[in-house]
């Protein structure tokens, strides 16, 4: 049951950051609410003043930025729209492949992409792939706006670097290199992701070597990329790395932090990210040789 808060509805984005100051910690912004609302229902956070930023122009828009050669996205943008968006299956297919596995159909009509992200769930499937694809976010606060990497943007479990009185107000994922290709895979026995892996590979003209990788994975801790697997797989031929994918799994197992709960032991829970990070590798290169 709700207990009695205030609702503000501002209309513009300047607005915004002098209430998150005179509230502090009693208040919260509310963007989809599909975590929040829920929270505050079962007594788990409790704020007296909420902050809809619903109203606010501009916020709920997917644009390619032709220019800078990255995709801009709204925090009010929904999992739904980013999903059907045919800009985002134009020229990112591998968003809308991760958006299709969210939850379920009211979540992704309801969820926001930016309150998903400030949630900052460990095992939220959005902060896993728009790790490795290197995605940047626009903030807005009292003192001005600032560009805040994606990787910095997390410091612990349900916790960011935003500091008060500043929102989330863009999203901005830079364009993949045309000899590239990736994947994005999870392993659940729910809604939320388990384990969830991200592999993004970049090929030398001929694909015979891989260039480049970015690996990010996400399980009990969060989510982070795993540089130890980049280190490993990058400047080799892909012949040699498909011949020793254990080796990279393995890697891959030892940086998760991992713990037994209801889901699954500490030792399933290995096993999954090392068969997971081995099966994302070698379908991110089948994905390469198709096109």
């Amino acid at each position: 049951m709700f207990r009695r808060f205030t609702l503000d509805e501002p209309e513009l984005v300047k607005d915004v950051p002098p209430l998150l100051s005179s509230y502090g910690e009693k208040g919260r912004i509310l963007a989809g609410g599909t975590e929040l609302l829920l929270a505050m229902k079962q007594g788990v956070l409790r704020y007296e003043h909420l902050i809809n930023i619903k109203k606010i122009p501009g916020l709920d828009q997917i644009r390619y930025d032709e220019k800078a050669g990255e995709l801009r996205i709204g925090t009010l943008v929904t999992h739904r729209a980013l999903e059907k968006s045919d800009v985002v299956k134009e020229r990112f297919p591998l968003i809308v492949e991760m958006e299709r596995q969210i939850a379920n159909i009211r979540v992704r009509i309801q969820g926001t992409v930016g309150g998903n992200l400030c949630w900052a769930d460990p095992r939220s499937d959005v902060i896993i792939l728009l790790l490795a694809l290197g995605a940047n976010l626009n903030v807005v606060g009292s003192d001005g706006e600032r560009v805040i990497p994606l990787e910095e943007f997390l410091v612990g479990f349900y916790e960011t670097v935003l500091r008060e009185g500043e929102m989330l107000t863009e999203i901005r994922i830079p364009s993949m290199p045309s000899n590239s290709s990736g994947v994005y895979s999870r392993f659940t026995r729910g809604e939320r992701p388990i384990v969830g892996v991200a592999a993004l590979l970049t090929f030398g003209p001929k694909k015979e070597e891989i260039k480049d990788a970015v690996i990010s994975l996400g399980c009990d801790n969060p989510p982070i990329r795993v540089r130890e697997v980049e280190e490993y797989v990058k400047g080799k031929a892909v012949s040699e790395v498909l011949a020793s994918l254990k080796r990279a799994g393995e890697l891959a197992a030892k940086k998760v932090d991992v713990k037994d709960d209801m889901h699954a032991s500490e030792w399933y829970k290995r096993e999954m990210v090392q068969v997971m990070v081995e099966r994302a590798i070698r379908e991110a290169y089948k994905r390469r040789i198709k096109k």
